[in-house]
């Protein structure tokens, strides 16, 4: 399998990522201005169209891209102007759903199965990373096997 190549280090702020993938140029801190050219969108779970500003842009955004992929367990604006909608499981179908910040820490234990086709996140991740031809291993840290007692991904 091939290595997961370095991630960027670009980082474009919510108020200018639809301006970025329609002109291909964002600002990489005071004044500088960068390229870029954005060829697909990733939404995971958020609202990105309805809850960053510039909502028309950001429905422009979506068609001009080769791709848009959305993980949801619900259908949302994002799924709307998505090329593929995968299915994810909610915090009661997952086997150990923590949520937090500095004030509180929430624990909760799977209490159903995973409803029709929805699965876990991390695993979609890895499954669409190793039909790439990448090793999930090197995606998700704690898919390695050090880092875990047994869980494995199935072929």
């Amino acid at each position: 399998m091939r290595r997961v190549p370095r991630r960027t280090s670009a980082r474009i702020n919510n108020s200018e990522l639809w301006q970025a993938v329609l002109e291909g140029e964002y600002t990489a801190g005071e004044g500088q201005k960068r390229t870029v050219d954005l060829r697909a969108i990733v939404h995971d779970g958020a609202s990105a169209l309805n809850q960053t500003s510039g909502l028309l842009k950001g429905i422009e955004a979506h068609r001009k891209v080769d791709f848009v992929l959305t993980l949801n367990f619900v259908y949302n604006t994002n799924a709307r102007y998505s090329d593929i909608v995968l299915p994810v499981t909610t915090q009661w179908e997952r086997h150990s759903y923590f949520k937090g910040n500095r004030d509180h820490l929430v624990w909760a234990r799977k209490v159903v199965e995973p409803q029709y086709e929805a699965r876990d996140d991390s695993w979609i991740g890895a499954e669409l990373g190793r039909r790439l031809g990448l090793d999930p291993t090197e995606m998700l840290p704690s898919r390695r096997p050090r880092d875990r007692k047994s869980t494995r991904l199935n072929s």
